[in-house]
């Protein structure tokens, strides 16, 4: 669909190059996109081309991203106009494009073609994974975000792929491996509250009893962990919680 999405672009592309030739700017009141004597399109303003215009303009063929009074068929990036911000390719606008764009002001979300201020979520470009909040790139976001692959860590809009520990969002506390959620996980893990009981991930506030984990032995009451054994003191009898047939 993207290969088709592509070529039909393209298509649209040369239209514009060879079929546009009957549409010469005459009228001297003319203000728009036409082909010039020189067969190039170009942008008039009063029926004179006007190179010191940039930005879009519109004709038969859609819309177009203009540089210095022509069209600019190199151009790949955002523009915008009153009805706001879009994204182009090879100077046309493109209704196809989904992902990330940059402009002066930062990285930004695009949905078909158009700057999506609704979307919060993740996104992807050739540097890495990254969060956005209304369309914009968060760089203030720390914490949980989900994909169709699942859920991930992030801190300051970026994903930590070498993040390993707790993380929260209204679900409850999950615990993390290398960046991303690790429902196999069974074990303590801290944070700045103190220790806690994990079964599948997730704190277990259901279980009170002994834990061993890493050869140390704690005291769980509700899921919150006490240290009550170190290594030296290691209680052999209790199961550790690393084993995946941990009783219930």
């Amino acid at each position: 669909m993207k290969r088709l999405s592509k070529i039909l672009l393209a298509a649209a592309v040369v239209l514009v190059m060879t079929m546009g030739l009957s549409a010469k700017a005459d009228a001297a009141e003319w203000s728009g996109l036409a082909v010039g004597d020189d067969g190039q399109w170009h942008y008039y303003t009063d029926g004179s081309v006007d190179w010191g215009y940039t930005g879009m303009a519109w004709n038969e063929y859609g819309w177009w991203y203009v540089t210095n009074g022509s069209i600019d068929f190199s151009y790949t990036g955002m523009a915008s106009n009153e009805n706001g911000w879009f994204y182009f390719s090879n100077g046309a606008l493109d209704w196809n494009y989904t992902g990330m764009a940059s402009n002066d002001y930062g990285w930004w979300y695009i949905t078909n073609g158009v700057l999506d201020w609704n979307y919060t979520g993740m996104a992807v470009n050739q540097y890495d994974w990254w969060y956005f909040t209304n369309g914009w790139l968060d760089w203030g976001y720390t914490g949980m975000a989900c994909n169709e692959n699942g859920w991930f860590y992030y801190r300051n809009g970026h994903i930590v792929w070498d993040y390993t520990g707790m993380a929260c969002n209204e679900y409850g506390w999950w615990y993390f491996t290398d960046g991303y959620l690790d429902m196999y996980f069974n074990g303590i893990g801290e944070n700045e509250y103190g220790y806690w009981y994990y079964r599948n991930g997730r704190i277990d506030f259901g279980y009170s009893g002994k834990a061993n984990y890493q050869k140390k032995t704690y005291q769980v009451t509700n899921g919150a962990a006490t240290l009550i054994f170190h290594s030296e003191n290691y209680d052999s009898s209790i199961r550790d919680t690393a084993s995946t047939d941990y009783a219930e």
